[in-house]
C-alpha cells in the first residue's frame, strides 16, 4: 500500500509541476518594488517576491513589466496577485 501511495504522490506532483505550475504559488504575495518607469500616465514596475519573513525570495526571478496606474516608490512593499495562473502579476496596493 505504501508503494501505491508513493506512486500516486509522485504522479500528482509531476502533473502539477508540468501542467499547473501556478498552483505552487500563493495567489496573493508581498513584493518589493525594485525599479520603476513612467509611460504616459502609467507606471511599469520591476518587483521581487518576498518570503513570509519579508526578505527577497531568491528562488523567484525579478519580475519586470508589472503595470499599474498607481505610483509606488522603489523600495515600497506591495501586494501582488497572480491572475489566471499564467504568472501575470498585478499590484493590488501598498503594504504597511
Amino acid at each position: 500500500m505504501a508503494d501505491l501511495r508513493k506512486f500516486v504522490e509522485s504522479t500528482v506532483d509531476e502533473i502539477i509541476r508540468n501542467k499547473y505550475p501556478h498552483l505552487r504559488l500563493p495567489a496573493v504575495m508581498e513584493a518589493k518594488v525594485v525599479g520603476k518607469d513612467e509611460m504616459e500616465g502609467w507606471f511599469s514596475y520591476r518587483i521581487r517576491i518576498l518570503t513570509v519573513d519579508g526578505i527577497e525570495d531568491e528562488t523567484m526571478p525579478e519580475i519586470p513589466g508589472v503595470v499599474s496606474g498607481q505610483e509606488y516608490d522603489v523600495g515600497n512593499r506591495v501586494l501582488v496577485v497572480n491572475t489566471y495562473g499564467v504568472l501575470r502579476f498585478h499590484i493590488l496596493g501598498r503594504c504597511l
